[in-house]
């Protein structure tokens, strides 16, 4: 019979030869895992190599792979350091491309790609403590929903891009309502409202009125449209002291100069009475005012009586620009 040649072995699982168990060109086997072990000595630095059988189906338990091709078959487990796949294996589904995952993918870091395609129906979701917060691929509206505890937020149209925010919350401020704006907004079109409130204070009529109509406030900020010649202007009566501001030129209105003979009255044209005028029956006196307090002179033809002129005390009229003096026509001062 021929002699057997047998070298080194161990029938326990897992156990691996040491550098004090081999001598250089000497082997060992586990015969258990199938592993055969050599002792190196690069630059007299000991190390074990194993070398691993790889028939049928093999168990790698801490081992170290470098570079490695894996084609076919199912890849599990968890990997550590860098994975390149080098399949460009386009997706257009999710069953399709060069790496499909039948489950979920959890990742602990930021996920980079140059795009995210997601199914008609289906969630790019972004969960919080405040509620969950998901984007929203609708096939049947054609466009794409944003979306807040499963209610949806604002959807823009894949057509022309509208955008609709779908809240209803109501505005009583420029806090509150579906959508606020903390700086301007800048409308290049038309912007068609219900109603709009302006400063909070005003609300804007929502018909329009005609040509003769002018704005009217109700003196609680509604604005309406009113036909001026429904407007009613209060009498004025022209009594002693009264200040009637400025008149429009050729103004006339009927001033009863007192009991003449009962029942008599008549109708006087005073022309312009300036601001602070003041008419006595069959009389006018002049305004009164300082050279501090002189008004504006841009109407020509005013009258004003100046108590403190440098000349004295003298009647003034504007010419436009100035005051003047009616006695010199010297600008006042």
């Amino acid at each position: 019979m021929a002699n057997k040649v047998l070298i080194k072995r161990s029938a326990v699982q897992g156990k691996n030869a040491l550098t004090t168990d081999l001598s250089l060109g000497e082997l060992a086997l586990n015969t258990y895992d199938g592993n055969l072990f050599f002792k190196k000595s690069p630059g007299g630095t000991d190390s074990i190599v194993t070398v691993v059988t790889l028939d049928g189906t093999q168990t790698l338990t801490n081992k170290t792979l470098t570079s490695p091709t894996i084609n076919g078959g199912a890849l599990s487990g968890t990997f550590t350091g860098a994975v390149t796949h080098s399949d460009t294996t386009a997706s257009t589904s999710t069953t399709t491309g060069a790496l499909k995952v039948s489950g979920g993918v959890g990742v602990a870091g930021t996920l980079f790609a140059n795009e995210v395609a997601v199914a008609s129906g289906s969630f790019v979701s972004f969960a919080g403590a405040g509620g969950s917060t998901r984007i929203r691929r609708d096939g049947g509206l054609n466009g794409l929903d944003l979306q807040t505890n499963s209610l949806s937020r604002v959807f823009i149209a894949d057509t022309d891009g509208a955008m609709t925010v779908r809240s209803t919350t109501a505005s009583t401020s420029t806090t509150t309502g579906a959508l606020l704006v903390a700086g301007g907004a800048g409308i290049a079109g038309t912007l068609n409202a219900a109603s709009i409130r302006i400063n909070n204070s005003y609300t804007l009529p929502t018909a329009d009125g005609g040509s003769s109509y002018v704005v009217a406030t109700n003196g609680a900020g509604q604005l309406s449209f009113v036909d001026v010649n429904t407007i009613v202007v209060q009498t004025l009566n022209l009594s002693t002291n009264q200040d009637f501001g400025l008149l429009t030129e050729n103004y006339t209105q009927s001033v009863n100069l007192g009991l003449v003979t009962e029942g008599f009255s008549t109708s006087y044209d005073w022309g312009v009475i300036a601001t602070g005028g003041i008419v006595y029956p069959n009389q006018l006196v002049l305004p009164y005012y300082t050279v501090a307090q002189l008004p504006s002179s841009e109407i020509s033809g005013q009258l004003i009586f100046v108590s403190n002129e440098s000349g004295g005390a003298v009647p003034a009229f504007s010419d436009g620009t100035n005051w003047r003096r009616v006695t010199d026509r010297v600008i006042v001062s």
